[in-house]
């Protein structure tokens, strides 16, 4: 009994008044924090949900762009759903640099998904139109295609 009062204790005062403010998320779960108001060129971007999958990858491909100094990530405890991305730019904003993250890893995830069905085609293993359209080829393609006219 006293060990069950002292649970509802703690419950309460996790989730009274001392606990941290909940950040206002956006529309896609992220919320970018720079350094300063003036200086649009480094900060954190904080997610919510996600974890070392997307942590690493956006690490990978932020650290390949020009421009970028630095990237980091950390999930700072296992039972928190938060994943923290810190970027250092020279020439470009945090958000210019997460958003041609996030072109990279749709180009890379397009590129894997062609190698997959080219592999599974020479080796003679049947793969059916929905599972095709699924990894997006066409809409790659089509957008390639658009691109290419342009130039």
């Amino acid at each position: 009994m006293a060990g069950q009062a002292n649970l509802a204790g703690l419950t309460s005062a996790i989730s009274g008044a001392d606990a941290a403010p909940r950040p206002k998320w956006g529309e896609r779960n992220i919320d970018i924090r720079h350094d300063s108001e003036d200086n649009l060129t480094s900060g954190v971007v904080v997610f919510l949900n996600e974890d070392h999958t997307l942590g690493n990858l956006l690490r990978f491909l932020l650290i390949r762009q020009d421009g970028v100094e630095a990237a980091m990530y950390s999930v700072p405890h296992p039972s928190e759903p938060y994943l923290h991305v810190r970027v250092q730019c020279k020439t470009k904003t945090v958000s210019e640099a997460i958003a041609k993250a996030f072109e990279d890893m749709e180009e890379l995830a397009h590129t894997m998904g062609q190698k997959f069905i080219d592999s599974c085609d020479a080796a003679a293993i049947p793969i059916d139109d929905r599972s095709r359209r699924a990894v997006g080829l066409e809409a790659l393609a089509a957008s390639r295609a658009g691109s290419s006219a342009k130039k």
